[in-house]
């Protein structure tokens, strides 16, 4: 039996086949142990991966620029609908069957057009019944005014005729003046309702398709044959909400604003139009406003000579709301909201400041100064077009941040300003000419396409050539 080495630990049991693992072999395997689950508790936390050293501190870069200042008018904008001036819907005046159509549907029909036919044999034959009865009268009367005059002529002569006599021929004449005047009206009366039979257009305008079809009776005052509306000029209804109704007055009072009795003016544009091209007046406002919605329905009076304009269509109204004045404008797109609030970045020098909050000084002397954004708070005004109104909290020029504004963290922030423009130039000799830039590019680079395209040809035939070649017989 082997001697136990000095290393080895004493023990009194049996010899069996064992493994001793040394203590700097415990030492070795708890340290990989430790290692592997520090790897996993890393890896899980998403630091496993190797970390990008952090960016260098840079000032970001940030695009300023001044407000402009112009004259502008304050506008409040609604949504309306517009509506024709006149409209009539054609009923039958005449019983009948309806003979014949003379319009196109949908057509631009004028005042007196002829629209439908309605029989008019049954009131053709009353006409002339009439017609005749008058010519009756008139023979009836013609005859009692001879008897009068004569029986005047026999009172002359004492005895000749009776006193009575005299007074018959008299009555009977008065009698047929009479029957002739009603024999007239009924004249007049069959004539109108022979007219009837001939529907025409009562106004100016666009005609809607025909509800009965030739062959169909229609009835007096009851069977709707069509429709007309007016086109031009044309109306347009909307409501205003009653702060802007008390706005208008109190600047009305104030006389800045015309009343609404003057016609104030008014601007429409239709939803496939861009701004408000259609220009018009005022020339309704209800009488009261309405409790329920807390808004006052108003008219606007539009031209139409184009007939762009249809009854029925929605429409953006634009009202005016102040007189012309001097305004500060900014791009829309500098402005940000802060819980409802609304603020943007306004750029200015100010001292660079130590650990201890005071301004540091150059090699010269003077402090050392670095451009800043800072936090600024406004109110705003409508919109115009892509520039908003600022009412208060900006001064004429000023430098705003306009692009960039993701790189300022707080208020403070320092940045590197580049100015552009308040509006962004869109001139069109400058896209043409960069179209004609990239057409001469293109045209350039064709000829070096086409060599390359043959060049590829030639290896494409080539290449044909390499493989017709007899393989060798395989072994």
């Amino acid at each position: 039996m082997n001697e136990p080495s000095k290393n080895e630990p004493i023990t009194n049991e049996p010899a069996m086949k064992r493994t001793i693992i040394s203590p700097k072999s415990l030492l070795a395997f708890a340290a990989l142990a430790c290692a592997a689950v520090t790897s996993a508790a890393l890896s899980g936390c998403g630091y496993g991966q190797a970390q990008s050293p952090p960016p260098p501190n840079m000032t970001p870069v940030v695009e300023v620029a001044v407000p402009i200042t112009q004259v502008v008018t304050d506008f409040e904008e609604f949504t309306g609908r517009t509506d024709a001036v006149e409209s009539v819907n054609v009923v039958a005046r005449a019983t009948g069957y309806l003979a014949a159509v003379h319009f196109h549907e949908g057509a631009i029909v004028k005042k007196g057009q002829l629209l439908f036919d309605i029989d008019a044999k049954p009131y053709q034959a009353l006409f002339d019944q009439a017609q005749g009865q008058v010519d009756l009268m008139k023979a009836q009367v013609k005859q009692a005014v001879s008897d009068n005059d004569r029986a005047k002529e026999l009172s002359k002569t004492e005895g000749a005729i009776s006193r009575q006599d005299i007074d018959k021929y008299l009555h009977t004449m008065e009698q047929m003046q009479a029957a002739l005047k009603a024999a007239k009206a009924t004249l007049e009366t069959a004539r109108i309702n022979l007219g009837y039979c001939q529907v025409t257009s009562p106004i100016d305008g666009r005609i809607s398709r025909f509800f009965i079809t030739p062959g169909n009776m229609v009835t007096q005052d009851q069977t709707l044959l069509t429709n007309v509306v007016s086109l031009d000029p044309i109306y347009a209804y909307f409501d205003i909400d009653e702060r802007t109704y008390a706005q208008i007055q109190q600047l009305k009072r104030e006389g800045k604003m015309v009343s609404m009795h003057d016609k104030p003016p008014v601007s429409i544009g239709l939803a496939s139009e861009e701004g408000f091209p259609h220009s018009g007046y005022i020339d309704f406002f209800d009488n009261r406003v309405d409790s329920g919605t807390g808004t006052m329905r108003a008219r606007g009076l539009f031209a139409n000579h184009d007939y762009i304009l249809t009854p029925g269509l929605f429409a953006r109204v634009q009202l005016p709301v102040s007189e012309p004045h001097q305004a500060i404008l900014v791009p829309e797109k500098a402005l940000l909201t802060d819980q409802g609030r609304r603020y943007l970045y306004v750029v200015s020098p100010q001292p660079v400041l130590d650990s201890k909050g005071n301004p540091e000084r150059g090699l010269d002397g003077k402090t050392k100064m670095q451009e800043v954004a800072g936090y600024r708070q406004v109110t705003l005004g409508p919109l115009q077009g892509e520039m908003r109104v600022i009412n208060k909290g900006l001064k004429a020029g000023e430098r705003v941040v306009v692009s960039g504004l993701q790189r300022i963290m707080k208020d403070g922030t320092p940045v590197n300003p580049k100015l552009v423009p308040a509006i962004e130039e869109k001139a069109e000799g400058k896209v043409a000419g960069k179209k004609d830039a990239e057409k001469k590019d293109a045209a350039e680079k064709e000829p070096a396409k086409k060599d390359t395209t043959k060049d590829e040809t030639k290896q494409s035939d080539q290449k044909p050539e390499k493989a017709m070649a007899p393989a060798k017989p395989a072994k």
